[in-house]
């Protein structure tokens, strides 16, 4: 994200200060909210916070993929971080209620698949990159609309 908050920073003629929070307010909102989702999970269970999670990073990618000012492209990153924040601890415990048996092999294709992801994000936002930022947030919407409609199906 730096290299992307950059080039919006760049585009967007936005301050120091704003480009930093651009990066930082996703890191410390998802921090926060780590806890609190782990929390509502187990009462209201998996399907409704992995709903909420992608609902959340969904309307933060909207937003920063439509914005032209500093508070709106951070008010998305903080709605990203929501996001984030609901689906890293419902998708890890969530496993447990999957695959009970086969628990360490799911923990390993998780955590191989988050390092994959973490691996490849900044690569191939790189390349969107020297086209247009917008496109980067636009490819989250293209994905991660069907997802939230199938966990919205699997919650019903």
């Amino acid at each position: 994200m730096i290299g992307i908050a950059l080039t919006m920073g760049r585009d967007l003629r936005f301050s120091l200060i704003q480009t930093e929070w651009l990066v930082v307010v996703f890191l410390m909102v998802a921090t926060v909210s780590v806890a609190l989702f782990g929390q509502l999970r187990d009462i209201i269970g998996s399907y409704p916070c992995v709903f909420l999670g992608n609902l959340l990073f969904l309307a933060g990618s909207i937003m920063l993929a439509l914005t032209n000012v500093a508070w709106l492209a951070i008010l998305g990153r903080c709605f990203q971080g929501l996001g984030a924040g609901a689906l890293i601890p419902t998708t890890l415990t969530g496993l447990k209620e999957v695959m009970p048996k086969h628990l360490a092999l799911a923990t390993g294709l998780w955590s191989g698949m988050t390092a994959l992801a973490f691996s490849m994000g900044p690569i191939i936002g790189g390349a969107f990159v020297n086209v247009t930022w917008r496109w980067l947030f636009w490819l989250n919407v293209i994905w991660r609309r069907p997802l939230t409609k199938c966990t919205w199906l699997l919650w019903l």
